[in-house]
């Protein structure tokens, strides 16, 4: 038998520990420069003490994923369901790992992010009932549009379809159960669309249907929307009112093109009082008015804006242009990790990054679903 004296296997534990440690802050500092925009913004304390649970192991596995992340996107090139050892065996060094980190790893990393959110169980449904409009409302086929809608919104019965004509863009109204009303604009799907939202590059005096001023907004956002209004929906609306059909209120929804058309809708229904409060929830919506009249709205509306990280549509047109949004922002953000997080942030507030997938409406239903459960 070996005999080893007290003294030297203190050491060798030593030099031991000190090797993992060494180790530890080797990848501590390999990982902090790759980890992503948000989720450096929004830890609540020092990384060492955010992955606290992270093995060595743990700690390797995290740095090969961001710098995978830092290679290609995952989302954009290999969908939300990612499989790296089959997709980016090929584009990346890094993108070849077989492993997650361990749960515990995970699970004490999230817990030290501060981008858990709040929403109101109203605000979530209505949230849900404005995201499935906005994903129908670009189904042609009003049958279908409805069944579509029908299928997230059981109660919902459509009244009316509008369609903008030459200017393109597409409207439809309906009622649930709850005796609300609902408006919903189509966002960007034919070259009309395209059209108008390349004009909108350009601000406008925009007016209500009497003439009203209503602020500078995009050009091409009020022709279509105007085309809209005069198709009938605002008038078919106001009748609705008139008529008792909307006791629980008037909630106005786009994506894309769409939300900017709803947060015209809104801004006028605020100029030209409709008489019920008016809710607006808008996906992935492009600034839409002037500055100075996005900070009356702001203050006038009642507006949630949901953006998620990446979607590029959210941050034009640019601030420098003189455009801004108004209403409550909301990001939708899924960290490496793993996990859907949302956070409330400024009214003009664009997110971060150029993902063109995370702006489809199956993205923000993804997340919603998550940080948000029907």
């Amino acid at each position: 038998m070996l005999n080893v004296s007290p003294t030297l296997a203190l050491l060798a534990m030593g030099a031991l520990l000190g090797g993992c440690t060494d180790r530890r802050a080797e990848l501590l500092a390999s990982l902090e420069p790759v980890l992503p925009a948000w989720d450096v913004a929004h830890l609540a304390v020092p990384l060492e003490d955010a992955t606290a649970d992270c093995s060595l192991d743990d700690l390797s596995l995290a740095v090969d994923e961001l710098r995978c992340y830092q290679d290609v996107d995952y989302d954009y090139w290999c969908s939300v369901s990612y499989t790296p050892e089959a997709c980016y065996a090929e584009i990346s060094e890094y993108c070849t790992r077989k492993e997650q980190p361990s749960d515990a790893c995970l699970s004490g990393y999230e817990a030290a992010l501060d981008g858990a959110g709040v929403i109101e169980p109203e605000d979530c449904a209505a949230s849900h009932v404005g995201l499935a409009l906005a994903t129908a409302i670009y189904t042609a086929d009003d049958a279908q549009m409805e069944a579509d809608i029908v299928t997230g919104v059981p109660s919902f019965v459509l009244a009316a379809t509008y369609s903008g004509g030459s200017f393109g863009g597409r409207a439809a109204r309906g009622t649930t159960d709850d005796g609300a009303c609902h408006v919903v604009f189509k966002g960007t799907d034919s070259s009309m669309d395209v059209v108008a939202d390349l004009e909108s590059m350009y601000l406008e005096a925009c007016t209500t249907e009497d003439g009203e001023p209503m602020g500078d907004c995009g050009d091409g956002f009020i022709r279509q929307y105007g085309a809209l209004r005069d198709a009938g929906v605002l008038d078919d609306l106001r009748a609705a009112v008139e008529a008792g059909e909307c006791p629980a209120g008037v909630y106005v929804y786009g994506h894309s093109l769409g939300g900017a058309e709803a947060s015209l809708l809104g801004a006028e229904l605020t100029v030209a009082p409709l008489g019920p409060t008016v809710h607006v929830y808008t996906y992935g919506e492009p600034r839409t008015f002037a500055v100075d009249a996005a900070e009356v709205y702001a203050t006038t509306v009642d507006k949630v804006r949901w953006t998620r990280w990446g979607d590029p549509v959210v941050a034009v047109p640019y601030e420098s242009m003189g455009f801004a949004h108004y209403g409550e922002a909301r990001e939708l953000y899924r960290s490496w990790s793993g996990s859907f997080f949302v956070t409330q942030e400024e009214d003009d507030f664009a997110p971060y990054g150029f993902d063109p997938y995370q702006h489809a409406t199956s993205a923000y239903e993804e997340a919603l679903d998550a940080v948000c459960p029907a």
